[in-house]
């Protein structure tokens, strides 16, 4: 079954907004002007954004996004996320993108206040609002939750990573005019807010098919929660690095030393409301854990807590459980009901969702069964929903078998808890590791060490002690294999995309010229050694100023920006394995040389003047020309200037070679007497 997937063009016409375009102008945009399989790998495209700052790559990329917003929001207008903003559609955009899934060609087409998919001869609409471009469409406006996620099978998801301080901040998107949807009246009307904010990550099972990451609070990066989330994301992955020899290494020149855990109980006491503002952390968890040991009591089989825990097969508390099983038991009913109060397929769940419910000693029967469901529904669901949930469920069946409970009061290691808990050291897949990491009630430390090429280690380095290129190369590629194997465990009953659209957008931000020249083999290589395409489709979109970037792209998946438009390559090389400089001057638009502009301004003064004739010459300390000539690195150019020095003092006697001897005029007449001498003797 073919499901190689591309993206091919985007067309802006005309009425499109100037408020969305911005500086691009109505135009044929081509990302990919050859579907040539198999080249980046199977099932894997890489196509490239280049321009230089102003030429509308970010602009062009917004536009996409916010195309892929709208049809979301006519998709899913009707389901409630609690745990997301909603979805808000963006007015005044007229375009169309165009995309290839197994060789067939597709069209999201967006007229303003209406959006359309084209598949062949399946043609659907929302909000046809009398366009007659869309007259014998099928109206999915009011279409059926199955016929909707149905529809995303012929839909990608985008997920988007851009680390830039100056991107995606909600306030610049605020003049746009937006509709939300009213669910009362069940139609669209005028809204506040920006539509960027409901596109951050966020707890929709995946159902909006765009993420951006990281997350923003208008702009601002929380780098201590980006950091935290990294730990989790990374910990099944450098593992099985280190489990697998054909893997090699997940960062260049560095190798797992150990993840350490540490106890972290105020987790889980967040969502919890204090009694008062005097209360202390301790306090409030003292509190929490003697309600919910009540609540566990063998009388109370009717508390929310032990319906759920009996659901798990967990057996019924002990008076002298110690506290950490206590902790990872409320940590465990905490995270189903949380479950509930998030994601949009356990809306139904939605009434019992409240954690306080989890401290009480009993709830009305006619709750009883709901939580039961509940309970079975998060034990069935076996996608990336529950992985939390399983990890505390494994902990708690294993729990006996740590030899001393006090261990798990201190830092561990992950290779002790594996040896605690009697997993099996052997390698194995990056998502069936996840199911087996210690719950979320412990949090993370990586501790990497650093090696030379022959695997001896140089020096133990933890991750908040990377250098910044190596922790962005972490973040970027985490977040994005972390959603990666999210997505691909989603299943059927919600939407199940398979075509992935990974835009890194700046992508070489923080990274040292051998980081970007690695960067696609490197990021190509761990995708390939985790399976990602074996079942899934991977089109991958790089904006970028780096010619090492470029230089491993053919020219036929590069899009080129020049003011606004884009721009004709047909006279450009092919920068594939071309050479840097070349790809600098053609793809990157250097017309004005390779050389920073204070140099070149230095350089091209000495010029004018050593080559001008004697009344056109500007002024010039020619005491300084030689010192400028010798600290010009290019060798080339340095000779090239010292000759053109040389030919300056043949033209110009009367000026002093800066390489001749200063003499004093008595040693000059001295030196003339003995040229005299010499001379009269030789007659």
């Amino acid at each position: 079954m073919d499901i190689s997937f591309t993206l091919k063009r985007l067309v802006i016409h005309s009425e499109c907004s100037e408020k969305v375009r911005k500086n691009l102008h109505p135009a044929e945009y081509l990302f990919n002007s050859q579907a040539e399989k198999g080249f980046f790998g199977t099932n894997i495209t890489v196509e490239t954004i280049v321009g230089e700052n102003g030429s509308g790559k970010s602009t062009l990329l917004e536009l996409m996004f916010r195309m892929i917003n709208n049809l979301a929001a006519m998709m899913f207008c009707r389901v409630e996320c609690s745990a997301a903003d909603e979805l808000k559609y963006v007015l005044g955009i007229y375009a169309d993108l165009e995309y290839s899934i197994g060789g067939k060609d597709i069209v999201l087409i967006v007229r303003d206040t209406a959006v359309a998919l084209v598949a062949d001869d399946k043609k659907v609409c929302f909000g046809n609002n009398g366009i007659e471009e869309f007259n014998g469409f099928e109206d999915y406006t009011n279409a059926s939750e199955q016929k909707i996620f149905e529809l995303t099978s012929s839909f990608f998801y985008t997920i988007v990573t851009n680390y830039s301080v100056q991107a995606y901040v909600a306030s610049d998107y605020s003049e746009e005019k937006c509709l939300v949807y009213d669910r009362k009246k069940k139609c669209w009307k005028k809204g506040k807010g920006t539509w960027i904010n409901s596109l951050f990550h966020k707890n929709d099972g995946y159902m909006c098919p765009i993420n951006l990451n990281p997350y923003r609070d208008d702009g601002t990066i929380n780098m201590h929660n980006e950091t935290a989330l990294t730990m989790y994301r990374i910990t099944s992955l450098l593992i099985e690095f280190s489990r697998g020899a054909k893997h090699g290494q997940y960062l260049h020149g560095y190798e797992l030393k150990s993840i350490e855990y540490k106890l972290d109980p105020f987790k889980l006491i967040k969502g919890f409301k204090s009694v008062n503002a005097k209360e202390s952390g301790i306090q409030k968890l003292s509190r929490i854990l003697d309600a919910f040991k009540k609540a566990c009591k063998r009388e109370n089989r009717n508390s929310a807590a032990n319906l759920i825990l009996g659901n798990f097969q967990i057996p019924l508390a002990g008076e002298n459980d110690d506290n950490i099983l206590w902790m990872a038991r409320l940590y465990l009913v905490c995270k189903v009901l949380s479950i509930a109060d998030k994601y949009p397929m356990y809306q139904k769940f939605k009434a019992i969702s409240n954690l306080e419910f989890v401290l009480c000693t009993e709830v009305p029967l006619a709750q009883k069964g709901m939580y039961k469901k509940l309970a079975k529904h998060v034990k069935d669901d076996k996608s990336h929903v529950g992985i939390k949930v399983w990890q505390t469920v494994f902990f708690l069946s294993r729990f006996k078998n740590v030899p001393d409970i006090n261990n798990l009061y201190k830092k561990f290691t992950y290779d002790q808890y594996e040896e605690w808990l009697g997993n099996p050291h052997i390698e194995q897949s990056v998502y069936d590791r996840m199911y087996f990491l210690p719950p979320s009630l412990f949090s993370a430390k990586v501790i990497l060490k650093k090696v030379d090429e022959n695997g001896k280690t140089k020096g133990i380095v933890p991750f908040n002690r990377l250098s910044s290129g190596e922790r962005q190369f972490m973040f970027t590629t985490s977040a994005i294999l972390y959603h990666l194997l999210n997505l691909r465990s989603v299943r059927k009953g919600r939407p199940c995309y398979r075509c992935f659209n990974i835009v890194l957008d700046e992508v070489e931000l923080c990274f040292h010229p051998e980081y970007q020249r690695t960067f696609i083999f490197d990021f190509l290589r761990i995708v390939s050694l985790l399976g990602f395409q074996d079942r899934c489709s991977l089109n991958i979109l790089i904006t970028t100023h780096s010619p090492f970037i470029l230089s491993d792209v053919p020219s036929t998946n590069i899009l080129y920006l020049k003011d606004g438009h884009p721009e004709d390559k047909s006279s450009l090389i092919n920068p594939f394995a071309a050479n840097v400089n070349d790809i600098l001057r053609q793809s990157f638009f250097l017309e004005n040389g390779f050389i920073g502009k204070f140099a070149q301004r230095k350089i091209k003064r000495l010029v004018t003047f050593l080559s001008t004739n004697d009344g056109k010459r500007n002024d010039y300390n020619m005491d300084l020309a030689p010192a400028l000539i010798e600290k010009v690195g290019d060798p080339l150019l340095k000779r090239t200037l010292y000759k053109m020095l040389d030919e300056f003092y043949v033209r110009n006697p009367q000026v002093k070679r800066h390489d001749e001897k200063e003499v004093s005029k008595e040693e000059r007449i001295a030196e003339l007497k003995r040229e005299l001498e010499n001379l009269e003797r030789e007659d």
